[in-house]
């Protein structure tokens, strides 16, 4: 079988506004299952860092509303504005896989990382 390499690294964000539109149930349920320093409709404010945590922290069930409710462009978006700390090697990796984001032969990118100086 062969893999192609598919990088579909998107120029512009998706519109932030209509993401939670069409999908402010399923970010509501993630929000309150992950991000629990602030309110859901808070994190709300921030759509990407509330899919990036059910992304990486995610249970099976997770898993599966993302993959059947999220454009695979919307995700390999998320992942490239991923900011340091929001997804671990192995839910980076994992991700990239996925989305087939890299050749099957081609090495994982190093997830962002806090640069101190």
């Amino acid at each position: 079988m062969v893999h192609q390499k598919v990088k579909k690294w998107y120029t512009e964000s998706v519109d932030k506004n209509t993401l939670v539109e069409t999908h402010r149930n399923i970010l509501l349920d993630f929000a309150k299952k992950y991000i629990w320093w602030e309110s859901p409709q808070e994190a709300l404010r921030r759509p990407y860092r509330v899919l990036a945590s059910a992304m990486n922290i995610g249970s099976l069930e997770d898993y599966q509303c993302i993959r059947q409710s999220f454009d695979p462009e919307l995700l390999s978006d998320v992942l490239k504005n991923a900011e340091a700390g929001w997804f671990t090697k192995r839910s980076w990796s994992f991700w990239h896989r996925v989305l087939n984001l890299v050749d099957i032969n081609e090495p994982v990118p190093p997830p962002p990382e806090r640069v101190f100086s």
